[in-house]
């Protein structure tokens, strides 16, 4: 479990907004890694992603999940960014739709910039850009398209 991340998680929901709602969630999320930190040794490398989420909200009695792969290589491209094609596989599920499974594959392009870094350590935080296509597999049209993501991490 050392080279892994495993969060549990037990939640309130409070709605704020005409189209959220008021529940509780449970939560378990799993993610590992290899290959996407920043390197300065050398300007490129292998990198690899899994991640899966689980959850079930408990008045509405609704289960969502996602599992998301990708594998490709990164560049350093300049002093703390780095750019990583890849090839991407992603399957979600959600039990309150008509369609309840999708799954697609594709590639995506990743632009992570590092930042906060001091005299005596790396570089801890980073902004990730991500624009991916992804072909359907099976299951809904929700899984075929352009999928943008933008995300902080600090």
């Amino acid at each position: 479990m050392a080279e892994t991340n495993l969060v549990l998680e037990g939640s309130r929901m409070v709605a704020v907004g005409d189209y959220a709602r008021n529940d509780w969630m449970l939560r378990a999320a799993w993610s590992a890694d290899e290959g996407s930190d920043l390197r300065v040794d050398r300007t490129s490398w292998p990198m690899w992603r899994v991640y899966a989420d689980l959850a079930h909200i408990l008045d509405d009695s609704q289960t969502i999940g996602l599992i998301d792969a990708r594998a490709g290589r990164s560049f350093r491209v300049t002093e703390r960014g780095v750019l990583s094609p890849y090839a991407v596989i992603h399957a979600d599920y959600d039990d309150s739709l008509a369609n309840k499974a999708a799954l697609g594959a594709g590639v995506g392009l990743s632009w992570r910039q590092w930042y906060r870094e001091t005299r005596y350590s790396a570089p801890s935080s980073y902004v990730d850009l991500s624009l991916e296509y992804r072909t359907r597999l099976s299951g809904d049209d929700r899984a075929e398209g352009l999928f943008v993501t933008l995300s902080f991490s600090y």
